[in-house]
Formats: structure tokens, C-alpha cells, sequence
């Protein structure tokens, strides 16, 4: 990401395949870099994480426990991970806007769902505005 002088190039980057940029371009994702995400843009990154035999159900979320948003992916046996897309193509989530089933497996209680009907002078002013 350091090569990414700008929020269009670091996005332009994503869109390129590991197999198009070659393995020493290849965006990889640790938990530092998934932490570092999720705080910069207020998002919960919930992870099912195949790779493993119990809590395959994993939520990172920012530092100071805000939540804007949901991005949800399958981090498969291979260690690569698969954004999981909603109805109509949706990638980015409210909380109000996942099934009560996957907020029980990830956790999200009642406090995340009402936030989403807070007004908005009471939410986090976003840092960027990025759109998947």
C-alpha cells in the first residue's frame, strides 16, 4: 500500500487480480492490514474463516468500537479471502441490513442495529469517502 500515493490509485489497485500483478504486487491481508482498514474507514470486516475447526466466525472491528458499516468475506482453506456479496450485488452492510442469523453467528447485538437509526449528528463523521 505504500505505493499508493493517493485513495484512486490505492482503489485502482484492488481491482487488479493477484494473478494479473504477480506475487511481489499481490495485495495481502494479515490482520494488522484488515485492523488498519477497519479503522481508517469505520467498517467491521466479518470473517468466515474455513481454515480453521471452531470460531469460524470472526469480526474485526475498529479500535474505538464504532461501526459505520459490514464487509463480510470467506477467508477459504488457502488463505485467500472472497468478498461475500448480498442481494443486488450489495458489498457494504448496515447493520439494520444483515440477516439476524448472521448478526448471532458474528455477534452483532441490538446496540449495532439501533445505531443505524441514530441521526447522523450522533455518528462518526466518515475520515474518507470510499465506496466498494
Amino acid at each position: 500500500m505504500r505505493q499508493s500515493k493517493s485513495l484512486a490509485a490505492l482503489q485502482a489497485r484492488f481491482l487488479i487480480t493477484g494473478t494479473a500483478a504477480q506475487a511481489k504486487l499481490c495485495i495481502w491481508a494479515e490482520g494488522f492490514a484488515i485492523q488498519t482498514l477497519a479503522n481508517a474507514f469505520s467498517i467491521a470486516v466479518l470473517i468466515y474463516d474455513e481454515a480453521v475447526k471452531s470460531n469460524k466466525f470472526v469480526a474485526i472491528k475498529p479500535d474505538d468500537g464504532i461501526v459505520e458499516r459490514y464487509v463480510m468475506v470467506q477467508r477459504t482453506r488457502r488463505e485467500h479471502y472472497n468478498l461475500i456479496v448480498g442481494e443486488g450485488g450489495r458489498k457494504v452492510f448496515e447493520a439494520s441490513q444483515l440477516e439476524e442469523r448472521v448478526r448471532e453467528l458474528w455477534g452483532i447485538d441490538a446496540d449495532d442495529v439501533s445505531r443505524d437509526a441514530a441521526p447522523a449528528t450522533k455518528r462518526r463523521k466518515p475520515i474518507h469517502h470510499f465506496s466498494l
